[in-house]
């Protein structure tokens, strides 16, 4: 199941990533994985949240997109969930806000305060696939 698309202030180390995902899912390390193409998704036996990473030249270089394999693990609340990931990081973290505008998104900082933004989504437009290793 696709869950979310997110993008974070500054880019982050995997380890780092893995543990505070972890954190939020309320699942083990070991079921956190990273793939590198959508088309690896098949391969991920026993992870129960997979992350495609994706580098944008923006104020927010980091893309998540977050894939949950065990349905048991979905958030019952989508901005709580990244609210605990932005504290845990210690980022900003823009997320979509589910409105019908593209131009605006939810801006989360890490000390929760969130706020509806309007955003040049062709920025976010321009990006390359990245593996952190």
């Amino acid at each position: 199941m696709v869950w979310q698309d997110i993008f974070l202030s500054r880019m982050f180390p995997k380890d780092k990533l893995i543990l505070a995902i972890s954190k939020v899912f309320n699942v083990d390390k070991r079921k956190v994985k990273f793939i590198k193409d959508i088309e690896e998704i098949t391969q991920t036996d026993g992870a129960g949240v997979v992350c495609q990473t994706y580098k944008h030249n923006t104020d927010y270089p980091l893309r998540l997109s977050f894939y949950i394999i065990d349905e048991d693990l979905v958030p019952k609340e989508d901005q709580a969930a990244v609210k605990l990931l932005s504290r845990e990081l210690e980022c900003d973290i823009l997320m979509s806000d589910n409105s019908v505008n593209p131009f605006t998104m939810l801006h989360i900082s890490c000390d929760g305060n969130v706020e509806q933004i309007s955003v040049d989504i062709e920025k976010y437009d321009d990006f390359e696939e990245f593996y952190l290793e």
